[in-house]
């Protein structure tokens, strides 16, 4: 809701920028909502663990906001992470879904279903977002472990959305 408020008041401002690609606010929400809606159809639930395993870039955070808006919890499987350790992390936290794209997925050989961000799939505008708790699970992050096992931290949406908030006082609202 706070990118869609953001893009509503400001659609032709940038809102990421790479290398390879930037985003308006506008292109930003209708993309993100074009994932989600992908996710929806496969059956993503509120809450339900959907892994992220993407490089730094414009379609990371177009996967991070369109996990948020099916209402599913994005966890972050780094793809520099060793394929095993990447493994338990699926195995562990239960996803069925990991988001990525094709030279990723190659590597990746899961037997997950897979969302590639590099393959367009036909958009229906009529599958409805859900609303989404504030105190749903937004993401789950695993530490280190001190124990050598990671442990997942679980992050509600009004966790995320009060550290958004203290940022954007912090750095200035776009």
């Amino acid at each position: 809701e706070m990118i869609e408020d953001i893009a509503s008041r400001h659609p032709d401002r940038q809102a990421v920028a790479s290398s390879i690609r930037s985003l308006t606010y506008s292109d930003l929400d209708v993309a993100s909502s074009r994932l989600a809606r992908r996710l929806v159809r496969r059956g993503a639930t509120s809450g339900a663990p959907v892994g992220l395993h993407l490089h730094r870039g414009a379609d990371l955070v177009i996967a991070i906001l369109g996990i948020l808006k099916a209402g599913a919890a994005y966890v972050p499987l780094d793809p520099t992470y060793p394929r095993a350790h990447v493994m338990g992390l699926v195995e562990g936290t239960g996803i069925s879904t990991i988001v990525t794209d094709s030279p990723l997925a190659e590597a990746l050989g899961h037997g997950a279903d897979l969302v590639l961000v590099d393959r367009e799939e036909a958009d229906d505008p009529a599958v409805a977002l859900p609303s989404v708790p504030l105190d749903g699970l937004a993401y789950v992050i695993h530490t280190s472990g001190s124990t050598g096992r990671p442990k997942g931290v679980m992050v509600s949406h009004r966790s995320l959305a009060a550290s958004t908030n203290a940022r954007s006082v912090h750095y200035g609202e776009p």
